[in-house]
């Protein structure tokens, strides 16, 4: 038959301390300084997932104006319609019945 267990004492029903520290709260200048971390790690994640869609506009853009370079060059004899400086066609409409408002 096995032993019984020793009563305990009154040292032994004392819990141990705990391994951690007490909880202390952070300063003013810690917030802070977690804050900027936050806000500064924000800032160059969005500036780097938008890298590719800026040098994808930035390439049309380029495109784009190179196209109007060929359409449209500049101190030809003839200007092209919708390049600057042409004559744009202008649609008048018939004049219709006057109408009151009443």
């Amino acid at each position: 038959m096995p032993e019984p267990r020793p009563l305990p004492t009154a040292a032994a029903a004392v819990p141990p301390e705990p391994l951690l520290a007490p909880y202390r709260p952070i300063t003013r200048r810690r917030k802070a300084l977690i804050v900027l971390l936050t806000l500064t790690t924000v800032g160059v994640l969005a500036v780097e997932m938008l890298k590719p869609h800026m040098q994808l506009m930035n390439a049309k853009a380029a495109r784009a104006d190179a196209a109007a370079r060929i359409a449209c060059p500049p101190g030809a004899a003839t200007v092209a319609a919708g390049c600057p400086g042409s004559t744009m066609p202008v649609l008048m409409l018939p004049a219709g019945q006057a109408s009151t408002w009443r």
